[in-house]
């Protein structure tokens, strides 16, 4: 008695499912039979090359900021490649104000989503030469338009033996898109 009236409803829940999807791709002008008042200029198609065509994808960028994978005040190149979920690489070189000492700084970032990032980096004191920092960061890279943006990140950091909050600011400009 119970397997009749599962099947049954099993059967319905597929029957609905298949009307809703076909009622999605009309609305989005999939299948060419859809209202086409829908499929405008902000459409998912469209919005997609926005999304790829604004550089939150593939790039490489010079950074003048402040932080750690800034080397303290300094600038940094970056990549990034990837659609949505992405990995990248930067190189930094900055002025550590404290000790007056040069700091070159680099790490990788993997992005989960979009500008959205997870950064691992280290940083070496040149004329002292010992490790400075070892840092892990979270925040955004965020780029407006074609060819700005800004970076902002926040974290935690091991120097030369305490532990300490890290953090990153500063302006994005691409020069390759």
């Amino acid at each position: 008695m119970k397997k009749p009236v599962f099947l049954f409803v099993f059967a319905i829940s597929l029957f609905m499912s298949s009307q809703a999807q076909d009622q999605t791709s009309n609305l989005n002008g999939n299948e060419g039979q859809g209202d086409k008042s829908f499929n405008d200029s902000t459409d998912s198609a469209s919005s997609k090359d926005k999304f790829f065509r604004y550089g939150h994808n593939n790039f490489v960028a010079l950074n003048p900021g402040v932080g750690n994978s800034y080397g303290g005040l300094g600038v940094k190149i970056q990549t990034r490649f990837g659609g949505v979920v992405g990995f990248g690489f930067h190189a930094g070189i900055g002025l550590d104000p404290a000790n007056m000492d040069v700091i070159p700084a680099g790490g990788i970032k993997f992005y989960p989503y979009k500008w959205i990032y997870i950064n691992a980096l280290i940083g070496y004191e040149i004329i002292n030469s010992y490790l400075a920092y070892s840092a892990l960061l979270a925040g955004v890279d965020m780029t407006f338009g074609k060819r700005f943006g800004f970076n902002a990140g926040l974290g935690v950091a091991n120097y030369e033996g305490w532990i300490g909050p890290a953090l990153d600011g500063g302006l994005i400009i691409r020069i390759i898109k």
